[in-house]
């Protein structure tokens, strides 16, 4: 008979860079107020959405910055690999 599996250890890892909602509304009304006329229309939605906080994987300049989706991509996984390498090593030193 096998033992069965247990879970020994959790351990949780977050990005680097974290912004509190209010200044994401107000980069988010500096990058798309000049494009989009009712941009202020949306923004209860920022208020609303229950999140005070928000975590990202690069410096917020630089998704302000253009990039192509498959720069963009590339970015999100490499530090998807980071965080999952940090909290899978924060469980095995568990």
């Amino acid at each position: 008979m096998t033992a069965p599996v247990r879970l020994l250890a959790v351990a949780t890892a977050s990005p680097p860079n974290e912004l509190a909602q209010a200044d994401v509304v107000d980069i988010a009304r500096g990058a798309f107020a000049a494009r989009f006329p009712s941009f202020e229309r949306m923004v209860p939605v920022f208020h609303n959405a229950g999140v005070r906080r928000r975590q990202l994987a690069m410096p917020v300049d630089w998704y302000l910055s253009p990039r192509d989706w498959p720069e963009r991509g590339a970015a999100y996984l490499a530090a998807a690999l980071d965080l999952f390498c940090q909290a899978a090593q924060g469980a095995l030193d568990e």
